[in-house]
């Protein structure tokens, strides 16, 4: 049976890269006894996925993985078994055809929190320009790139900056890629991603992802 799982990841949590949080949950896996299942060959693991892998220093409150068990679990009981920082929030149980998470995530939203209120004025022109090129890396190197359409939204209230950028496999925007640009080396806001999205049916929209997990009971 495939699982897909959401998760938060806060507190001193955050501190701790992509490979080991994996070790983490792959560590309580096995304590809470979960059937899980694992790859055949000569180095078996445990069937694990991620849809975003969360930059260091971020927080988050809508992380999803995804696994596979021998049958029903209690995805739950890994809560006993996590550190204070890491805590299931739901789980949803997928046909096996979907195609994988990553590949259907088109968006998320940022929470990007300052001590002092962010340069106003060069949010409100980047909100009006019509092109917005930076520095990004990719996998044929570094290269000058138009962001503007990767940006889907952008509001602030005192010193608390809301964004909405590309996610997922096929194009991915970091926020701090693009807070590089606009604020000064010194600001280093608290960054914590609060939902991620994939495309409505009709793709043309974006679709909150509990909507997509949902649906797909």
């Amino acid at each position: 049976m495939r699982y897909w799982i959401k998760f938060a990841k806060t507190g001193k949590m955050i501190y701790i890269g992509h490979l080991d949080l994996v070790k983490v949950l792959q560590a309580a896996i096995r304590r809470a006894d979960l059937p899980v299942v694992y790859s055949e060959g000569f180095n078996p693991h445990q069937k694990m996925s991620f849809a975003l892998p969360l930059s260091l220093g971020m927080a988050s409150v809508c992380e999803y993985m995804e696994l596979h068990f021998q049958g029903l679990a209690d995805v739950f009981a890994l809560n006993s078994h996590l550190p204070n920082g890491l805590e299931i929030l739901a789980s949803y149980e997928i046909p096996e055809k979907t195609p994988k998470l990553a590949s259907l995530l088109r968006a998320a939203d940022y929470s990007c929190v300052f001590k002092t209120p962010p340069l106003y004025d060069k949010l409100e022109e980047l909100k009006m320009a019509k092109e917005f090129k930076i520095m990004k890396k990719s996998k044929s190197g570094v290269n000058l790139v138009d962001v503007k359409p990767d940006i889907f939204h952008i509001s602030y209230k005192e010193n608390n900056l809301i964004l909405r950028l590309s996610a997922g496999s096929k194009n991915n925007l970091n926020p701090n890629t693009l807070l590089e640009k606009l604020l000064p080396a010194s600001e280093n806001p608290k960054i914590t991603r609060q939902n991620m999205y994939t495309a409505s049916p009709d793709n043309k929209n974006l679709q909150n992802i509990e909507a997509t997990l949902t649906s797909k009971k």
